[in-house]
């Protein structure tokens, strides 16, 4: 915007291709942070699902009533999936329905995971697969 006042925090290629002055660098605060970068494309492009290395990234929303939510997150118990994260976010300041954004080890088109997946979508509402993307090497390590 070419405002002294604005900055940004971004990986150094981001700000070299945008003529930014590096202010600082590594300013996590702690050495095992990542930072994730979702990749937006008009036509999914998901890695190869034979890969065992795979994880996916889902939203979906569940109503605000008891056992919602482990109705939601039996599938992935039953069908061996480990869920690596959930994060739940409140729908424009309602209590009527929460929408939960989730990353399970697998690819959607492996066997287990797609059972899992075809029973969540009979327990919860607007299900979407964000993406599919081979794990990290951080991950893989730990």
């Amino acid at each position: 915007w070419g405002r002294k006042e604005d900055a940004a925090i971004a990986s150094s290629l981001a700000g070299e291709l945008n003529g930014l002055v590096i202010l600082r660098c590594n300013v996590e605060d702690a050495a095992h942070n990542t930072t994730r970068f979702y990749r937006v494309a008009p036509v999914p492009s998901f890695p190869d699902s034979q890969r065992n290395d795979t994880l996916t990234t889902l939203l979906m929303k569940v109503g605000n009533k008891p056992g919602a939510l482990y109705a939601a997150l039996g599938g992935f118990s039953r069908h061996g999936i480990n869920m690596t994260r959930i994060e739940s976010y409140m729908l424009n300041g309602s209590f009527a329905a929460t929408q939960f954004l989730m990353d399970v080890e697998g690819h959607p088109d492996q066997p287990a995971l797609a059972a899992a997946l075809k029973e969540l979508e009979h327990v919860s509402d607007n299900l979407k697969i964000l993406g599919a993307y081979p794990r990290s090497l951080a991950r893989s390590s730990a």
